[in-house]
């Protein structure tokens, strides 16, 4: 998923409180610390004694000439550059472990949803993009795209929706999360009416969780731009639009998409 940035430097986290914990979670750190605290270490430690004892056999027999002045600058510039990669590395992991936990606080909200009959999907894959969420109920279908973004040092964490761009403070986002929801419910919309020769309505939301929207339009807005708690009372207003049959239909079909991936 791509995350997009505001204008300004910001520095909190739109979480209060960290996510809950996924299936089997506590195997895949242990797998995660299995790799880092056994075979990372073995692999540098073997690997920077293999080549020293290269190096060692090399001026034994002949081979090789040392060249500190050559190496040495060789390692400096291995250092710069490691340095900078570890800095990008950080940056990059920071924005992606904000974007998995918005979705999976998105997550949690949506399984009060499921629990009042709604089917709900995660991650499904197209070509070169994801949709983050999926919701199938009597109320609709609906296309959830979510968006983490810091917020600001100072100040309340508030955009404006004018029903077709986000601003902050007055700005613009660079990227625009409107359109890209709206581009995925489409794509939703053409794979169902080509697998059951049907077409659904369907709702683009954008959540933002930890911030608040205030809406300045007047008309009616295709797209949702919401703070995940206020997700549900939203849908739950939405008149029936879908059957028992078609709910079960569409989540069929959703559920065979995703076993072909």
């Amino acid at each position: 998923m791509a995350i997009t940035v505001f204008p300004k430097p910001v520095h909190r986290s739109p979480f209060k409180r960290k996510p809950l914990r996924m299936p089997g979670q506590s195997i895949q750190d242990e797998m995660n610390r299995l790799l880092e605290d056994r075979m990372i270490p073995i692999v540098v430690f073997v690997g920077l004694f293999a080549v020293y004892a290269l190096n060692d056999w090399m001026i034994t027999l002949g081979l090789y000439r040392p060249m500190p002045r050559f190496t040495s600058t060789v390692a400096l510039v291995g250092i710069v550059y490691l340095t900078y990669k570890y800095f990008d590395f950080k940056r990059t992991a920071e924005r992606l472990r904000m974007a998995r936990d918005g979705e999976r606080h998105v997550g949690q909200f949506l399984e009060d949803l499921r629990a009042g009959g709604a089917r709900v999907f995660h991650d499904l894959v197209g070509d070169h993009f994801n949709i983050d969420h999926v919701v199938v109920s009597k109320h609709g279908i609906f296309v959830l795209e979510t968006k983490s973004y810091n917020k600001p040092k100072n100040g309340d964490p508030t955009v404006q929706y004018d029903g077709e761009r986000l601003f902050f403070r007055g700005t613009p986002l660079k990227w625009n999360p409107v359109r890209q929801a709206k581009s995925l419910a489409g794509w939703l919309r053409d794979q169902l009416l080509e697998s059951t020769g049907k077409r659904f309505p369907i709702r683009p939301v954008v959540l933002l969780p930890g911030w608040f929207v205030e809406l300045h339009t007047k008309d009616a807005s295709e797209v949702w731009v919401l703070n995940p708690k206020m997700l549900k009372a939203f849908i739950e207003r939405e008149p029936m639009m879908l059957s028992s049959e078609d709910v079960a239909l569409v989540a069929s079909r959703i559920v065979k998409d995703m076993q072909k991936l």
